[in-house]
């Protein structure tokens, strides 16, 4: 059975309790992360849940691992060691090495599953993109493995390990892919680890996903390069270099990014971010419509820039409000575990409206009680 959605459950309701199984939940025992990529993510996620888990990552480069040792993470030497340890491995690499990191998890899996007698690890993505991951995904499951799909939307302009820090993803959205296929034991686990991050979840189906972030994340990312190619045009004068200050520095900030980074995570998405971009570019042609009629610019220019001021304004009050949540905001829902479609159902419906998950609670070991915040009207 389900509570009704947005109805409040007594001594059901908190945030930030998202301890691996959940509170309540049968297991008890804590979890063993593997993280493969010790970069920005996977380095401050090592940090983050190393306080709270067991934790040990894996990286091809030698300097990462020994800069990882030198900050407190534990490290283990092959991938082998990474699926025979841990409960829940992390695959937070740049998307192009995804589809070699899968195969090698599966034989892994294949060759060492005989031996380890135990459940197949939990593996999860930290990509930006996800209907190209779900497909590549397709060979863990052919081999047992659970898979869950997901992004955190925090983040630096600087990469690597040095630049990792264990509060990047506080008070951030953390989007989780929901299948008709996923597993939802896997799914209540992975969710509650992101929530140990500090992070809130936010349930989207894959397509859903890459929609959005062509929107609010990819985009801008093109935003920022073209502003930038802006300063090196040869008609400038060095005194428009030597004028740019802050609001410039804002908009082209991600073009410091690894560009290689960069043009993978677009490239995963190229079609969805060529709609945004369409979108974006018939915005632009409306402004220069308007600007080149002289007699309406200038209340037309206070017009854009007060509605601009409204969407921003309330744009971050939704975005901040997950930091000041208290118990009236905060709803409940109660699932039966074998109940799996109306779950997925649910998450879904919450992810379209909005909504972010803020806790997991087990109430025995048959039911599950999620607590959420919707956005304010």
């Amino acid at each position: 059975m389900m509570s009704i959605p947005g109805q409040p459950i007594e001594n059901n309701s908190y945030l930030g309790q998202g301890s691996p199984g959940g509170q309540g939940s049968p297991e008890q025992a804590r979890t063993r992360i593997g993280i493969i990529g010790l970069g920005l993510i996977g380095g401050s996620m090592a940090l983050r849940l190393s306080t709270q888990m067991e934790v040990v990552g894996y990286d091809i480069d030698q300097n990462n691992t020994t800069t990882a040792n030198r900050l407190g993470i534990a490290t283990l030497p092959s991938i082998d060691d990474i699926v025979s340890y841990a409960d829940v491995i992390i695959i937070s690499t740049p998307i192009g090495s995804f589809p070699e990191i899968v195969q090698l998890i599966s034989s892994s899996w294949q060759r060492l599953s005989a031996q380890l007698q135990s459940n197949p690890p939990i593996v999860v993505d930290t990509c930006s993109v996800k209907r190209y991951i779900h497909a590549w995904a397709e060979q863990l499951a052919n081999v047992g493995i659970p898979f869950i799909g997901t992004h955190p939307m925090a983040g630096k302009h600087t990469n690597g390990i040095t630049s990792a820090q264990a509060d990047l993803f506080e008070v951030h959205s953390w989007a989780v892919s929901i299948t008709d296929s996923i597993d939802i034991a896997a799914l209540l686990k992975v969710s509650s680890i992101i929530l140990s991050t500090g992070s809130v979840v936010v349930p989207a189906d894959p397509a859903t996903h890459d929609r959005s972030v062509a929107l609010v994340s990819h985009l801008p990312h093109v935003i920022a390069a073209i502003m930038s190619l802006l300063l090196q045009n040869d008609e400038l004068t060095a005194i428009d270099r030597s004028l740019a200050a802050g609001s410039f520095d804002d908009i082209t900030r991600v073009a410091g990014s690894p560009p290689e980074l960069t043009s993978q995570m677009c490239e995963a998405n190229i079609d969805m971010l060529a709609a945004s971009f369409r979108q974006f570019s018939a915005e632009i042609e409306k402004i220069g419509h308007e600007l080149g009629e002289t007699q309406n610019a200038s209340a037309y220019l206070s017009n854009l820039f007060t509605e601009a001021h409204q969407a921003y304004s309330h744009l971050h009050e939704y975005r901040h409000g997950a930091g000041n949540l208290d118990s009236n905001s905060i709803h409940s829902a109660i699932f039966a575990l074998d109940d799996t479609q109306t779950f997925i159902n649910w998450m879904l419906g919450l992810g379209r409206d909005g909504g972010i998950i803020v806790g997991i609670s087990y109430l025995d070991p048959t039911e599950v009680s999620i607590s959420f915040v919707l956005p304010p009207h």
